[in-house]
């Protein structure tokens, strides 16, 4: 297992008018998987990948990470953000790529060139490394090993 993550629940808005995005969320992801989660706008993907990425805490639950270092590509963050962990943030595929993470987070893979993704998730997984993909648009999971569909904040495991 390169990340567990148990029971997840983020949440955003004044106190005492929060709204849950993530609810009791748990995921288990495999060495040399390339797992890809769907969800609409607005489902809580980004903050997903922060959380996962430990960019964000999560207000409960637990991230667990075999790894030594992970990274989060995303159009959405800046690029010197950084983590508690050994996470670094991106906003291109080639330069997360160079340098080879344990753990890849690619956030809005639809908006990233179909060449370019489809190169970084060859040569990752041709080498075993571990990525999850996250998107609205269900084309780019055709390769992933298990995929996912959040909705209403939580993961439902969707059979290939």
């Amino acid at each position: 297992m390169v990340l567990k993550a148990y029971d997840i629940v983020a949440c955003y808005g004044p106190k005492g008018g929060e709204k849950i995005v993530l609810r009791a969320l748990s995921l288990t992801v495999e060495p040399g998987h390339l797992v890809g989660i769907q969800g609409a706008p607005k489902s809580g993907k980004t903050t997903l990948a922060s959380i996962l990425a430990g960019i964000v805490p999560p207000v409960f639950g637990e991230i667990n990470m075999n790894g030594n270092r992970s990274a989060l590509v995303s159009l959405a963050r800046n690029g010197r953000l950084r983590s508690k962990r050994q996470s670094s943030v991106y906003s291109n595929l080639l330069e997360a790529k160079s340098n080879d993470p344990d753990l890849l987070i690619i956030d809005d893979a639809e908006a990233f060139g179909a060449d370019e993704l489809g190169e970084v998730l060859w040569q990752r997984t041709s080498s075993g490394r571990t990525t999850i993909m996250i998107t609205s648009d269900p084309s780019p999971l055709r390769r992933a090993n298990q995929i996912y569909l959040l909705e209403h904040g939580r993961l439902k495991s969707i059979e290939q």
